[in-house]
């Protein structure tokens, strides 16, 4: 009996293991980088010059510097950026103290969370219904998501590993605001 019970608990556990395993993997496997196989540029500790033009166009992108490092975490750097771009209370990047540094584990980067924040505070914020602001919000989730990964990994260890510098975090920080800038307010216009 005990024989039987350890068969039917185990083939238990690799069902429930092998459900998650499935669904897991259709939920999360549009957003993988290394695993998945999005291709991203080299990370960089500075800008490019062609970036350094893009970011010099962005009020975003330019504020981002006066919060990174500065008390601020990654994520609370750049929802902050947004919620003064947007005119909404900056009390509210609270929302993001819990995910800088990767959610605090090295995990997704603080930028793409803060970013992906910015973007549910702008969709809700511009007193849009629910329905409007999910129709609008949905578009520019799926755009940032597909610009972060052509830039960089979804991971904080894998984007500053022990031992590298912040400037690669300041880069894509100062990138990552001046795609927001754009999704915000100029993202019917261009392709």
């Amino acid at each position: 009996m005990t024989d039987c019970a350890g068969i039917i608990t185990d083939r238990r556990s690799f069902l429930k293991k092998s459900a998650l395993a499935a669904v897991g993997g259709g939920l999360f496997g549009p957003f993988r980088t290394m695993a998945g196989g999005a291709a991203h540029k080299q990370l960089l500790d500075e800008l490019t010059p062609e970036e350094k033009k893009q970011v010099d166009k962005s009020s975003m992108a330019r504020d981002f510097e006066n919060y990174f490092g500065k008390g601020y975490s990654c994520s609370e750097s750049t929802l902050m950026v947004c919620l003064r771009a947007l005119g909404q209370p900056e009390s509210r990047v609270a929302a993001a103290a819990a995910f800088g540094g990767g959610m605090g584990r090295k995990d997704h980067c603080g930028l793409l969370t803060g970013g992906l924040m910015g973007i549910g505070f702008a969709a809700s914020g511009s007193g849009r219904d629910r329905e409007a602001a999910n129709k609008w919000r949905q578009p520019r989730l799926k755009a940032f998501w597909k610009w972060w990964e052509s830039m960089a990994p979804i991971r904080c260890a894998e984007i500053r590993p022990a031992g590298s510098s912040s400037g690669r975090c300041m880069r894509l920080g100062r990138l990552a605001a001046a795609e927001l800038e754009r999704l915000f307010w100029d993202f019917e216009s261009r392709p």
